[in-house]
């Protein structure tokens, strides 16, 4: 995981595109998605699914 910038070493912060979210992320869909964090995929720095990799947290 990189968290700090090669360059300058400062942190490296994450831009979300929150309209785009809150197109498809709905409070009410919240209660039948998992319990772990992939229930905020929309909002979660992560481009392609198959670079998702979990631990079972939740």
């Amino acid at each position: 995981m990189h968290n700090l910038c090669a360059e300058c070493g400062k942190p490296l912060l994450v831009r979300y595109d929150l309209k785009r979210a809150a197109a498809s992320l709905m409070r009410e869909s919240l209660p039948g998605r998992g319990p772990d964090l992939w229930r905020y995929r929309e909002v979660l720095p992560v481009e392609n699914d198959e670079n998702i990799v979990t631990l079972g947290e939740g």
